[in-house]
């Protein structure tokens, strides 16, 4: 009986502890260099754009967890940015899921990351830390290229084939 009342209240300290653990976030990276330019859409579809935040005090994050990260989006030269989120659930590599096409420039900044707690009883959720860091990043999609153009010159006439 001794044994088991200590088991069970080493047990019981373990949860305590690892509930009272706080997730700090760390500086974080992105998965390729600022300035990048890919060949085309392919190659920027096989490595992706991840943005990766370290978990360096090895903060549980379960199935029910979800990092959120929001961002202003600038294709080519626009000044207005294009709204978005992405996000990871059960852990803190986020892949950004925009459909990027091929010929342009784009401009990411991050403007906040949340970390939630998805409460599925109460179908809301629980915040538990948040992140003001921005990060940007800059990268281009070459597209196809152009090799020859053809100048063609035609005459259109209407005819009236029956009356």
């Amino acid at each position: 009986m001794r044994k088991v009342l200590l088991t069970l209240t080493a047990a019981l300290f373990a949860v305590i502890s690892a509930a009272a653990q706080d997730f700090v976030w760390g500086t974080a990276a992105w998965n390729f260099e600022d300035g990048k330019s890919f060949s085309g859409i392919d190659e920027f579809n096989q490595q992706g754009l991840v943005l990766t935040y370290p978990n360096e005090t090895n903060y549980t994050l379960t199935y029910f967890n979800a990092v959120t990260v929001d961002y202003d989006l600038f294709v080519d030269d626009a000044t207005e940015p294009i709204k978005a989120s992405s996000g990871a659930q059960g852990g803190c590599a986020i892949t950004f899921d925009y459909q990027f096409g091929e010929g342009h420039k784009y401009k990411i900044v991050t403007t906040n990351a949340v970390l939630v707690f998805v409460n599925v009883a109460l179908r809301q959720t629980d915040t538990l830390s948040v992140n003001t860091d921005s990060y940007s990043i800059t990268f281009s999609i070459n597209g196809p290229e152009i090799v020859k153009t053809i100048d063609v010159e035609g005459t259109m006439a209407l005819t009236i084939v029956t009356q």
